[in-house]
């Protein structure tokens, strides 16, 4: 796996790719390599993004409604520091669905066990 970090104004998103070919993005680098995805720094470019349906670091969870809709299920992994620490997740055919994490109401990570390496999903 490549391994490529970018800065992209105080923030970077990694594209993580596990053995069985699971695309996660999340804020840190992947223990096993990652590739730098760019993010969005307004909010006007997140809420874009929302009505696109693609999701992003930082967008809210209404955004994230926009984008994908309600979820099928919310998890409540209580307070992470001081801030709640939700897992929304959404159905897929045939296995396991996209997994989105929010903390504080906005998006720190998300996985799509779905969308196989080298493709992007967000």
């Amino acid at each position: 796996m490549i391994a490529a970090h970018a800065g992209i104004g105080n923030a970077a998103v990694f594209k993580c790719v596990d053995r069985a070919g699971a695309v996660s993005y999340q804020q840190q680098p992947c223990a096993d390599g990652a590739l730098a995805v760019a993010t969005p720094s307004s909010e006007a470019s997140l809420h874009e993004l929302a009505q696109a349906g693609k999701l992003a670091v930082g967008m809210s969870a209404n955004d994230v409604k926009v984008a994908r809709g309600p979820p099928i299920r919310v998890i409540d992994n209580g307070l992470n520091g001081a801030a709640q620490l939700e897992e929304w997740l959404y159905a897929k055919q045939g296995g396991q669905g996209l997994s989105v994490m929010l903390q504080a109401g906005k998006v720190v990570s998300w996985s799509d066990p779905g969308a196989k390496a080298g493709t992007t999903r967000p």
